[in-house]
C-alpha cells in the first residue's frame, strides 16, 4: 500500500506545493533544509491545519479531498514532537494511559508499547526524575498506545544531547523494524537519517527535490563531501573467528573484523561507491574478505572524469565510482566481480 498526498500552499513569502507518493509501511524520512516545508507538511497530514488545495489517501483511509476533510482527532495518527509534551503532574504510567484513552485502543496495544520501548521500570516515576531519552521514549510510547495507523515524527532527537541521541537511536530501530504502520520522520541529521530511513523524500523551497528509496538516495544526504554511498541491511551471523564476524545480505556473505555482536541482530553497512572495485577476473580465494559475482545494470557520468556504474550483486543493487577509463569496454549485462575495500557499520 501506498501514501498520496499533495498539498498547495500560499503564504506570504512561502509556498508549499508537493505530490507526493510513498510507502505505506516502513520509516519514510523527510529531509530538507530548514524553512523548506517539513514541518507545514507534516501539520497538513496530521490535520493540524486545513489548506483548501489538498488531498490525503493513506492505504484505502481517504482523508481530505475537494469535497471532504477528516478532521485531527478524528485521524488515527500519532504524533512525537522535539519536545515529548508530556504532562508533569502525572506519572509514566498515566501519561501512556492519556495515549490510550485518547483513541480507546485497548490495553494490549499499551502493554506492547510499553514493552517496544522498554520503559515498564519506569511506569511509576515521575517525569521530573526522567532523563532527557527517557522522556522521549515515553512520549513516543504514549504515541503508540492510541494504535494509531500511522506516526509522525517531527525532529524527535533535535533537543537532546549526543549521549541521550545514542541512547534512544537503538529503539528507533527496532520501532521501525518491528511496527507494521508507516512512520514519517523529519531530521536534519544525515547520519540520523542514514541509520533508519527505509525511504527519503527531500524537500527544498517547498519543492520536492527527491523521493525514492534509501539505497538510491543516500549519497544526497551528503552533498558537500561527493560521491555515491550505499547503505543496505544486514544480519548478524556469528564470528568466524576470534575478530572476524559474518553478516549475511542480499549480496552474500560479508566477512568484517568486529566482535560482541548478537547472533541474529539486525544492523546497516555502508559502502562508498569509491570502493566497490570491479575486477574482471575472479579474485583468488581467501585472497580478499568480501568479494562477489555481479553483473552491470547501468552507466552514467559521475563527477569530471569519473563513471557511476550501478551493479547487480546478488539481490542488491551496488554503486561503483570508477576512472572513465576503467568502464571503458562495459556495458548493460557485463559480468564481473566485485571487491568491497571498505565496509561500514552505521546501525
Amino acid at each position: 500500500m501506498t501514501i498520496l498526498a499533495r498539498f498547495l500552499v500560499e503564504r506570504e513569502g512561502f509556498s508549499l506545493d508537493v505530490d507526493l507518493k510513498f510507502p505505506a509501511r516502513g520509516l519514510t524520512a523527510l529531509v530538507g533544509p530548514s524553512g523548506c516545508g517539513k514541518t507545514t507538511l507534516l501539520r497538513a497530514i496530521a490535520g493540524l491545519e486545513r489548506f483548501e488545495s489538498g488531498f490525503l489517501q493513506v492505504g484505502n483511509l481517504l482523508w481530505q479531498d475537494r469535497d471532504s476533510f477528516v478532521p485531527a482527532h478524528k485521524r488515527s495518527i500519532g504524533y512525537v514532537f522535539q519536545e515529548p509534551r508530556l504532562f508533569p503532574h502525572l506519572s509514566v504510567r498515566r501519561n501512556v494511559e492519556y495515549g490510550l484513552r485518547r483513541r480507546r485502543a485497548d490495553r494490549q496495544t499499551l502493554h506492547q508499547a510499553v514493552e517496544l520501548l522498554q520503559i515498564g521500570h519506569l511506569l511509576d516515576r515521575s517525569i521530573a526524575g526522567l532523563s532527557g531519552g527517557e522522556q522521549q521514549r515515553v512520549g513516543i510510547a504514549r504515541a503508540l498506545a492510541a494504535r494509531p495507523t500511522m506516526l509522525l515524527m517531527d525532529e524527535p532527537l533535535a533537543a537532546l544531547d549526543m549521549a541521550h541521541k545514542q541512547e534512544i537511536i537503538p529503539y528507533l530501530q527496532s520501532l521501525h523494524r518491528q511496527l507494521e504502520i508507516p512512520v514519517l520522520y523529519v531530521s536534519h541529521s544525515a547520519d540520523e537519517v542514514m541509520r533508519l530511513a527505509d525511504h527519503l523524500l527531500i524537500l527544498d523551497e517547498g519543492r520536492l527535490q527527491a523521493n525514492g528509496p534509501m539505497q538510491e538516495l543516500s549519497h544526497l544526504l551528503y552533498p558537500s563531501s561527493g560521491g555515491y554511498r550505499n547503505v543496505f541491511p544486514v544480519h548478524v551471523l556469528h564470528s568466524s573467528e576470534p575478530g572476524l564476524c559474518l553478516f549475511s545480505s542480499a549480496a552474500g556473505i560479508f566477512t568484517l573484523p568486529h566482535q560482541g555482536l548478537a547472533e541474529g541482530r539486525e544492523l546497516r553497512l555502508q559502502v562508498l561507491a569509491r570502493d566497490v572495485l570491479l575486477c574482471f577476473q575472479k579474485p583468488g580465494e581467501g585472497s580478499v574478505l568480501n568479494a562477489f559475482p555481479a553483473r552491470v545494470v547501468e552507466l552514467r557520468p559521475s563527477l569530471p572524469g569519473l563513471c557511476l556504474i550501478c551493479l547487480q550483486v546478488g539481490d542488491l543493487s551496488l554503486y561503483s565510482e570508477v576512472a572513465e577509463k576503467v568502464s571503458v569496454g562495459l556495458q548493460f549485462g557485463s559480468e564481473l566481480y566485485v571487491q568491497i575495500n571498505h565496509v561500514e557499520i552505521v546501525g
